[in-house]
């Protein structure tokens, strides 16, 4: 039991997150938070396409405008919570990852005091767009 323990405290210590605790973002610029809210509010967008509900109908002609604030959460991966601005208003995101599974999820979307539905994203399509933003592609 000591090792998991021992390990955690060594994670925390190098990684400078409290594992299991929400932290705040130190950069809320850095490119890859940036590109991960835009990224998710188009896959968002094209979700709600497919919805009839009035506030993911606002959300589909939105554009990503900043990230206004952001927290993070080491659990089985990473949990972002990422609030950010668009043209229609503010939107939270949760969204997890778990780069080793290419896992990319929308957890949570909360736009106008509405839920919005979760989106499985593209987590290689993520990573191309992203490589392709920062000149690597």
């Amino acid at each position: 039991m000591r090792l998991p323990a021992a390990f955690l405290c060594f994670l925390s210590l190098t990684t400078g997150r409290m594992v299991g605790g929400w932290s705040p973002v130190g950069d809320i610029t850095e490119p890859r938070l940036q590109h991960l809210a835009q990224f998710a509010l188009q896959s968002l967008a094209r979700a709600c396409a497919e919805s009839n509900a009035i506030s993911c109908n606002k959300l589909t002609a939105a554009t990503f405008q900043s990230v206004m604030e952001a927290h993070t959460q080491v659990v089985s991966g990473l949990n972002y919570e990422i609030m950010a601005q668009t043209s229609a208003g503010p939107v939270t995101l949760r969204i997890y990852e778990q780069s080793w599974t290419r896992t990319l999820q929308i957890t949570e979307a909360i736009f106008e005091e509405a839920t919005l539905p979760t989106v499985s994203l593209d987590a290689m399509a993520f990573e191309d767009s992203l490589a392709k933003v920062q000149g690597k592609k």
